[in-house]
């Protein structure tokens, strides 16, 4: 969420599969109510606040993928974090490092 020098923001999860949002900023209101497209582990999601946005890792409550993140219509406003994103294969094989993760014989 990107609300920079957010005040005071507000944020719960719902176990039920929802995001609600508040906070204010240099006079304006923002709010969001995001209905999910299952439901939430809200123990194991994490949330970290900062100066220029807030940044919300969701984890579900069953294992597996949703085939989309909420219910209804694309809301214009939400996009994939590109950098973060890992899909299936590669949570499962692991990061790819390249040719620079295994034991080359660098020393230590």
């Amino acid at each position: 969420i990107a609300v920079a020098d957010a005040e005071n923001p507000q944020i719960e999860l719902k176990p039920e599969g929802a995001i609600v949002f508040n906070a204010k900023c240099k006079d304006k209101e923002y709010s969001m109510n995001l209905e999910l497209n299952g439901e939430l582990n809200v123990e194991d999601s994490t949330r970290t606040i900062s100066d220029r946005q807030i940044q919300l890792k969701l984890k579900k409550k069953e294992d597996g993928y949703w085939n989309k993140l909420q219910k209804g219509k694309k809301h214009p406003m939400i996009a994939i974090d590109w950098p973060r994103f890992v899909d299936e294969d590669e949570e499962k094989e692991g990061p790819d490092v390249g040719e620079f993760g295994g034991d080359q014989g660098f020393g230590g």
